[in-house]
């Protein structure tokens, strides 16, 4: 199968997350599935602290060779050798999970090419809605009970205000459609990482 250089148009979306979390974005048309995860890292503001994979279903499994599962119930493949497109053209419930402790799932789902640009070399974010969901806070639950309690500061504990402190020391709430592509990172410290693990028991999974 012929891989054109055009740029894929993707979408990607956080499974479960209210309000809705989703980044839409072009890609080299030749990309790779371990290329789409560092654009997937950089879409969502993650760090790459933790393990991931790409999954069909049950039965295929993509993910870096030195993570290969010897399972007899799950086909292996390379992510470094496994084009984005053809895989797209296999299914159109492309699942990458990140961090199997906080367990944060993106569905993927490819609208076409980018034909306004015919080439591109990087990642683009064409349109985004919901903040970057911080590492190490319990998943999209634990995501959603952050924002909670950032919309109601007047129901926050102690321990509530020392988590929403450590984890949004300057980050303001926008959670509106933009184009702009900007994304919002939060500045992480030794001591905000230490704290993260603390509360929510996360390590690297």
């Amino acid at each position: 199968m012929k891989i054109s250089k055009v740029p894929l148009h993707l979408k990607l979306r956080l499974k479960r997350a209210q309000p809705p979390v989703w980044r839409d974005i072009a890609i080299p048309g030749n990309a790779t599935l371990a290329d789409l995860h560092q654009y997937i890292q950089r879409a969502f503001g993650w760090d790459n602290y933790h393990l991931h994979n790409f999954t069909i279903g049950r039965d295929i499994e993509f993910a870096p060779a030195s993570e290969k599962n010897e399972s007899p119930w799950r086909e292996f493949h390379d992510e470094a050798k496994s084009s984005v497109f053809e895989v797209l053209c296999m299914t159109t419930k492309l699942l990458y999970t990140y961090d199997f402790g906080d367990n944060w799932e993106v569905e993927i789902s490819c609208k076409g090419y980018y034909e306004k640009e015919p080439v591109t070399a990087h990642c683009r974010i064409l349109k985004s809605k919901g903040e970057n969901p911080p590492e190490d806070c319990g998943g999209v639950f634990g995501y959603m009970r952050l924002q909670y309690f950032r919309q109601h500061p007047e129901e926050c504990d102690d321990d509530m205000k020392e988590m929403l402190e450590y984890y949004y020391p300057d980050m303001s709430v926008n959670t509106s459609e933009n184009d702009s592509g900007k994304e919002k990172t939060v500045k992480k410290t030794a001591k905000t990482k230490s704290l993260a693990k603390k509360k929510t028991g996360s390590g690297k999974k």
